[in-house]
């Protein structure tokens, strides 16, 4: 598994659904701490009572810092909307198609890390209405930004437009469907198993092969078959590159 690149993006305008919300100096790094536990347990499952036996610390010291199970919540969305964000927005060199390839790993391996949350998307985006608006503008703000992101990687993917603009967004909606509903699969259907090392890996590569599939339509009829072949080259180099590294 390539290691992620650090990736510092702009912040995003009205990103996060409790903008002017007070928290504690420690919540977030309670928050990280958390991810993990809600990935074994399910957001429902998880209580303040079982979350602080977990961090080995009382209630009432974590109550400090979330004072409801909906706070806790609130400042585990705001994690993952600016992983998301973060990772999303970077731009690979558009002329490196591992490169490229390298980045749609990374983005499929953010969204494993907080797969409690389209596990359990029903249950939290009602749990909080500002984590329902916050993660609808987080949805509308992905779809964007794998328009952009396309047109940026024209140069090594050999996209162009062929169909009308506005189809292109309908696209990119319906490819953030797509993951984030084979992450909500698989994390129900694998429960407390922890996937590791190439057992993750593959599924990542998976993931990515279904992004390039996806796409082929959308490039011309004789540039489709490039595209995939892309796909392996990128794959490819990038396994040959990780053989050397641990080596």
């Amino acid at each position: 598994m390539p290691k992620n690149v650090r990736i510092k993006a702009k912040p995003a305008e009205g990103s996060g659904p409790t903008s002017g919300r007070a928290v504690s100096r420690r919540a977030p790094e309670l928050a990280q701490s958390a991810i993990a536990f809600f990935n074994d347990y399910g957001a429902s499952q998880v209580s303040l009572t079982k979350l602080s036996s977990h961090l080995k610390m009382t209630r009432g010291h974590l109550q400090y810092h979330f004072a409801t199970n909906n706070d806790l919540y609130t400042a585990l969305f705001e994690l993952l909307d600016k992983d998301i964000r973060d990772v999303v927005s970077y731009r690979p060199p558009a002329d490196s198609i591992e490169a490229i390839v390298q980045h749609q790993i990374q983005i499929q391996d953010c969204l494993w890390r907080h797969r409690y949350f389209f596990r359990d998307l029903d249950f939290l985006v009602h749990a909080d209405r500002a984590i329902f608006n916050g993660y609808a503008r987080l949805h509308e703000w992905v779809a964007g930004e794998l328009v952009a992101l396309a047109a940026h990687s024209h140069t090594a993917l050999k996209i162009h437009i062929v169909y009308p603009e506005q189809l292109y967004g309908v696209a990119a909606e319906n490819l953030w469907l797509m993951w984030t509903s084979r992450i909500r699969w698989e994390a129900i259907s694998k429960g407390k198993k922890e996937m590791r090392g190439a057992k993750l890996d593959a599924f990542l590569r998976r993931l990515v092969a279904d992004t390039f599939t996806f796409l082929a339509p959308f490039a011309p009829t004789a540039v489709r078959s490039g595209l995939l072949q892309s796909l392996d080259v990128g794959l490819s180099n990038l396994e040959r590159a990780e053989s050397r590294t641990k080596k």
